[in-house]
């Protein structure tokens, strides 16, 4: 199995529907990047903006110069495959796909995740999501990513920010981790 230090320890994240827009999943996952201090490349990727919070966005994953580890998606269902595409033949290794509309509203969503995983296979990539709150990667010193508000959601349920608390919730959330084909057989969906 392909190693999954794409996902937990990456050296470089795309944001992919990264916006200055208050309130959005895009700002606050750019956002908690910074605040947890991500020691690494981000790059927000939107084709509406020059910059987000003074750091210079790409119109598209493919127009990255560097390399790209992480590509976390946040744009509306319909464009999900495209940047799934793009991030595929960037050679991005792992992917965290926040937005819905797949699977869990049946019908034409689950025709969408079917091609995203067709995507995913195609390119050899790991894949968290879609329709997910992210990843955190805690370290004994803090969060490295924090995704989608659940440093709140921490905070309310352990009683604080503090990094064993962090960990042990991560390591909760680790234990629940199953292989695609775990997921697939789940589902009833062939990996074939």
């Amino acid at each position: 199995m392909k190693s999954l230090d794409a996902i937990f320890k990456p050296k470089s994240i795309a944001v992919v529907g990264a916006t200055t827009r208050p309130g959005s999943i895009g700002r606050e996952i750019l956002r908690n990047l910074f605040d947890f201090e991500f020691n690494g490349k981000i790059f927000p990727v939107n084709p509406r903006y020059e910059y987000i919070h003074s750091v210079k966005a790409y119109p598209t994953v493919l127009s990255i110069p560097d390399e790209v580890d992480l590509a976390v998606i946040v744009v509306p269902k319909d464009y999900v495959l495209q940047a799934v595409e793009d991030c595929g033949r960037k050679g991005v290794g792992g992917l965290v796909i926040i937005s819905a509309g797949f699977r869990e509203v049946g019908g034409e969503g689950v025709k969408r995740e079917e091609k995203i995983v067709r995507s995913i296979e195609k390119y050899d990539m790991r894949l968290i999501g879609p329709n997910c709150m992210g990843v955190i990667a805690a370290t004994p010193v803090r969060a490295v990513v924090e995704l989608a508000g659940v440093k709140n959601l921490l905070s309310k349920s352990f009683g604080s920010n503090n990094p064993v608390n962090l960990v042990r919730a991560t390591m909760d959330g680790l234990r629940q981790l199953r292989t695609r084909e775990e997921i697939a057989a789940l589902r009833g969906v062939s990996l074939k």
